[in-house]
């Protein structure tokens, strides 16, 4: 990979792997971007990005098509990817949780929504906070006939989605932020991967929407984990082997990650950062009920900050259902700003980790056991990057965001109870359990 080694900005686009343009490098506000992020496409499917520091005004389509046939070669010997065009594709339903606070982000993601290249769909946007009742008065629809509105009083983005799980009519339902972008086919891209009774769930490529800061230029650079893998990946809970495979599958529970043309990889189950993120998600509707949904005592707009998406995709995975990972699937997210902003989102997902583990250890007590052999460290992407396209951050900076967390793991147990004893509950809501409070895993590590 070409890395970059100017400052930020950065220009974020993207480009056909066989039909380049020139890139225009000048700034909207004056002066030019220092650097220019691209991901490379061929046909419906990215092969991979390419990070370019450049002295001039325009990098000129002729050296770009140059460095892509260098770079993306054995790729580009295989035709272009095209998902096929389905149109007996099931009915889906898009869920939109909100808190009403970022209208012109919601309001552009459900334009974008509306556009998707999909024969049957809706979009449900559940709003969840004090205006949750007014969002009809809030958001005109007039111009999205494919959208409705829902209002969830209940608190948290969890219980936001889980009523629009509720409501969705859709043999399908996937799970996407109010203030992310997706591409035209990413409802074709997860769905693609659902036809199938046994299908689990299906995730894809997240990438950023802007990196105009030194802290999203950072964060980039050092946070890839699956969306950096830019071929399909299929994750399944491994078979118990050999003469104590079941007590090796209490102690170590194991997901075994397949792709095209390498070798199975192993890891943790509770490796959750592997397997995808909420924001970009899919399930058989009906699947998804039977799990129960997602976790109200986890996630946005609860103490335990985040965790939910990854508590279900574990669950998923414990079931002994697979889970597909499909990078033509594209959401463009935004990042966080400031160095500050983003101290306070890694003390969130500090807190959401080791709450979400809290709480599959809560509701299935023999994960104890597995996490004895996996013990929680600090994610693989605070001890790296520092050398990415806008240049190290100060070392205080970086120990700042160590700090910020690992303090957010020690608070998760203790914010995870919060959060359930402000649901009033006698367990989890939307947890593993069947709409008849019983669970159904039969596989569970």
């Amino acid at each position: 990979m070409i890395e970059v080694a100017g400052t930020a900005p950065v220009l974020v686009t993207r480009t056909e792997a066989t039909a380049p343009d020139s890139i225009d490098l000048r700034h909207g506000a004056g002066g030019r971007y220092a650097g220019v992020w691209v991901l490379v496409m061929h046909g419906d499917r990215p092969v991979g990005t390419l990070e370019l520091d450049h002295p001039g005004e325009t990098v000129e389509a002729s050296t770009l098509r140059g460095l892509i046939a260098e770079r993306f070669a054995g790729e580009l010997r295989e035709p272009p990817f095209r998902f096929p065009e389905v149109s007996a594709l099931p009915e889906a339903s898009v869920v939109v949780a909100t808190s009403l606070t970022r209208p012109q982000a919601l309001s552009a993601a459900l334009r974008r929504l509306e556009g998707l290249d999909y024969p049957a769909y809706e979009v449900l946007v559940v709003a969840n906070g004090p205006d949750a009742g007014r969002v009809h008065d809030l958001l005109d629809t007039s111009a999205l006939p494919r959208t409705r509105l829902l209002a969830e009083r209940r608190p948290g983005a969890s219980a936001a989605r889980n009523r629009g799980l509720a409501e969705a009519k859709g043999e399908i339902v996937a799970f996407t932020d109010d203030d992310d972008e997706v591409d035209t086919k990413w409802l074709r891209a997860l769905a693609s991967h659902l036809l199938e009774p046994d299908a689990g769930a299906a995730v894809g490529l997240v990438v950023p929407a802007a990196l105009e800061t030194a802290a999203q230029v950072w964060f980039e650079h050092s946070a890839r984990r699956t969306r950096s893998l830019y071929v399909p990946a299929r994750f399944r809970l491994a078979a118990p082997e050999g003469r104590f495979a079941g007590a090796a599958s209490l102690l170590r529970p194991t997901v075994v990650r397949e792709s095209d043309g390498s070798a199975p990889q192993r890891t943790s189950l509770y490796a959750t950062g592997e397997f995808g993120t909420g924001s970009n998600m899919a399930f058989r509707t009906a699947f998804l009920r039977e799990l129960g949904g997602f976790d109200e005592s986890l996630g946005p707009g609860t103490p335990a900050r985040s965790g939910e998406d990854l508590a279900l995709l574990v669950a998923v995975l414990a079931e002994g259902a697979p889970l597909v990972y499909e990078p033509g699937a594209i959401l463009s997210r935004g990042l966080r700003e400031s160095f500050a902003e983003l101290e306070d989102q890694l003390r969130g997902y500090g807190t959401g980790f080791t709450a979400m583990l809290t709480s599959l250890v809560w509701r299935r007590p023999r994960h104890a056991l597995g996490l004895l052999g996996a013990v929680p460290r600090a994610p693989r992407w605070l001890r790296g990057g520092g050398d990415g396209p806008g240049g190290p951050p100060r070392p205080g900076e970086v120990r700042r965001l160590g700090r910020a967390d690992r303090l957010g793991m020690l608070v998760g147990p203790g914010a995870y109870a919060l959060s359930r004893l402000r649901q009033g509950r006698s367990g989890p809501s939307g947890s593993g359990r069947s709409r008849s409070g019983r669970s159904r895993s039969r596989h569970a590590a």
